[in-house]
């Protein structure tokens, strides 16, 4: 089975994430255009309900050709909103959304802001492990253990699968071992020393955990470094350091025995001159690089890259948004840079969610209609495309509200869902 950590694609859970900007009129993901954001949002805006279900298009059986049969089965499930649930919508305590999710062989396991539960992936009840912390960050899984990383700290806690004990210190690489810290914790000591480091979003592979490290002495007006470290879960609290730059690194992602992360080759904005007024521009130069896994000399991949980061994957391939504001498509681009960016499916507006599952297969949540805007059309904006990852992708689902962060578990995606008057819940949907 494969277990998916809900934040391990960067884009991992953003309230507004479009991975769009403007460069001579075309789009990609290297700035926010406030022109598509806003005409999303109104698209969204005309969108009905969550348990507002839509009609499937009929199939009668053996009016078709068999290709064309199948084609119409699958459209027809891709069609059907709402999907099924492995959690009702539900408060845990207050109206607050599920922050991340993971799943093993037997359990989907997630966390709301003061509390972690799990539930059988057959279905029933939830089983609170714990529910008496109160953090944000990345969960994991390993053995008879669920590990978080509180945001803002290179720093991880654990506490069983089964419940029953508090979040216990698990490793621990923080630069002042403040031994997995809130991040407002963390936020008064980098006041106080005028040193702020933090540790990214870390990336697990089941035995160690790769993160990038940015420390900067603010007090001394000194730029910031970044270093790139592994951290081995059986390997006690030091962090082998595998790549220190200068220059931004953000969104790493592990794709077999290969580290990818973007590297910001923006140029520093020139300041206005005396009497003249600021300008305002979102544009910026990315780079994909890549590394061993092990350590050793990074390399060019894509430049420029306009995809919002490498977690969003198939294990051959990165996914993004890009092409004129009209008509904007789903790219795909091999991970190796070799070869040009295939087009596939037009008039999104981003890529939010990306994993590989099956043999080859991937599986992407896309924003956008899948189809050129009609008046009157109020189609569900947030679609589930799968299909063969170097091959065509297809709409097995949609959803009328947007998803947050997912885990993967074989061919069964659970996504999280919020409403701001009923609480939390957990979608499934099945793969093809």
């Amino acid at each position: 089975m494969t277990v998916q950590s809900s934040l391990e694609t960067r884009a991992l859970h953003r309230p507004s994430l479009f991975n769009v900007s403007k460069r001579a009129g075309r789009l990609g993901s290297r700035g926010a255009s406030l022109a598509a954001t806003c005409a999303f949002a109104l698209l969204a805006a005309a969108c009905g309900r969550r348990d507002k279900v839509q009609a499937a298009p009929s199939v009668e059986g053996g009016a078709a050709a068999p290709a064309s049969a199948a084609a119409t089965a699958l459209a027809a499930a891709g069609d059907r909103c709402p999907p099924s649930w492995l959690v009702p919508f539900r408060s845990y305590g207050s109206v607050a959304p599920i922050l991340n999710i993971v799943a093993d062989e037997s359990h989907v396991y997630y966390r709301v802001f003061n509390g972690t539960y799990r539930v059988p992936l057959a279905g029933g009840e939830p089983t609170a492990l714990e529910s008496t912390s109160k953090m944000t960050g990345g969960i994991y899984l390993t053995g008879d253990r669920v590990i978080i990383q509180p945001t803002g700290s290179a720093a991880f806690l654990s506490l069983p699968k089964a419940g029953g004990a508090e979040w216990q210190p698990f490793l621990d690489a923080s630069g002042d071992k403040r031994g997995g810290g809130t991040a407002v914790q963390g936020i008064f000591k980098n006041m106080g020393s005028g040193i702020v480091d933090a540790g990214q979003q870390a990336v697990f592979d089941g035995k160690s955990f790769y993160f990038i490290e940015s420390v900067e002495n603010v007090r001394e007006h000194k730029p910031a470094t970044f270093t790139i470290k592994r951290l081995d879960v059986s390997g006690g609290a030091a962090a082998a350091v595998l790549f220190t730059s200068n220059i931004g690194l953000s969104s790493l992602a592990k794709v077999g025995d290969e580290l990818f992360f973007i590297r910001n080759d923006t140029p520093p904005k020139p300041a206005p001159k005396p009497g003249e007024k600021p300008t305002v521009d979102t544009s910026r130069n990315l780079t994909l690089m890549a590394m061993p896994a092990a350590g050793g000399a990074p390399e060019v991949r894509i430049s420029p890259f306009h995809g919002v980061g490498p977690g969003l994957n198939d294990g051959h391939s990165v996914y993004y948004i890009d092409g004129p504001i009209q008509k904007m498509s789903i790219m795909r681009h091999p991970l190796s840079g070799k070869g040009e960016p295939e087009a596939l499916d037009p008039y999104y507006f981003a890529v939010q969610q990306a994993a590989a599952y099956g043999t080859d297969r991937v599986m992407l949540l896309a924003a956008g209609p899948g189809k050129p805007y009609q008046p009157g059309d109020n189609g569900p904006p947030y679609k589930i495309l799968a299909g063969p990852a170097n091959g065509p992708l297809a709409q097995v689902r949609c959803f009328e509200d947007r998803p947050g962060p997912f885990a993967l578990g074989g061919k069964t995606a659970y996504f999280a869902m919020f409403d701001n008057k009923e609480g939390a819940a957990i979608a499934k949907v099945a793969l093809p």
